[in-house]
């Protein structure tokens, strides 16, 4: 779970950090000492951010407020409070938080709160279905996202296909614009299609099976199922559904029809 830490006391910080590291599930991508902070950070990078544990005594804006302003932003997310005293206890419990810690707490108190978040987390996660046999599409929660851009639903299809791997824009280029020359045009080209499919994505909450990086694309294969990858290991359901078609929308999806055949001729 991607995560924040807001606490003004730098050493409260630190100490919370490493009492996590042995949790493989949390992943620590910012820490803060203030809600202005925490909020400039959220606006300009727009983070899939997942939980945020927070001290409520912060300076100017207290941290039951910033979780009011970052729910209205992330309306799944998951809160765990630290505090000096009881004193916000019934906002927390208004506000669904899967823990209150009143300080100093114990790693038990963080261990069963940290559990608390990654069941509401599994509750809240919408499911997740891309179909590449055939056409392709992306379904969330059994109804279709119509996508505004076609070629962000092909940049998305695309890293489906790469099954988690990483996609650089020379590759995007190459796949989609063919016929086009490898330029400083095109690269921001394909810098704007990939902005555009994570704001598809998010518009339907579905935008943290794609991560982001600088020149680089690839998709959270474990945030989704697929026809493919239960094909791939050895569900017979998913072999049912093949019938030598596969992202039969794009040209470059005939590449992998001939290898998804040697696998059944083997069977």
């Amino acid at each position: 779970m991607n995560t924040i830490i807001v606490d003004y006391d730098e050493s409260a910080r630190h100490t919370l950090y490493v009492m996590m590291s042995d949790f493989r599930r949390i992943n620590v991508i910012g820490q803060f000492s203030n809600a202005e902070e925490t909020l400039q950070y959220v606006m300009a990078e727009r983070p899939d951010l997942e939980l945020v544990i927070l001290n409520t005594q912060l300076p100017k804006m207290n941290g039951v407020d910033l979780a009011i302003r970052l729910r209205e932003l992330y309306h799944d997310i998951i809160i765990i409070f630290e505090a000096d005293s009881d004193k916000y206890a019934m906002d927390a419990f208004r506000m669904k938080a899967a823990g209150y810690m009143l300080k100093p707490y114990r790693k038990y108190e963080l261990d069963y709160a940290l559990e608390s978040a990654f069941l509401l987390s599994k509750r809240a996660k919408k499911r997740i279905y891309a179909r590449t046999f055939g056409h392709f599409d992306l379904f969330v929660d059994g109804e279709p996202v119509l996508f505004k851009s076609a070629k962000a639903k092909e940049l998305l299809a695309l890293l489906v296909d790469r099954q988690g791997g990483v996609v650089t824009s020379e590759q995007v280029i190459a796949t989609l614009w063919e016929e086009r020359p490898n330029d400083e045009g095109t690269q921001n080209l394909a810098s704007k299609i990939s902005r555009t499919l994570k704001n598809e994505l998010d518009a339907v909450s579905a935008g943290n099976i794609i991560c982001l990086g600088r020149g680089t694309r690839n998709l959270r294969v474990d945030a989704l199922d697929c026809d493919l990858y239960q094909f791939l290991a050895g569900d017979k359901q998913a072999e049912l559904k093949y019938y030598g078609e596969y992202m039969s929308d794009y040209d470059w999806g005939e590449n992998r029809i001939e290898a998804l055949n040697r696998l059944i001729e083997k069977k």
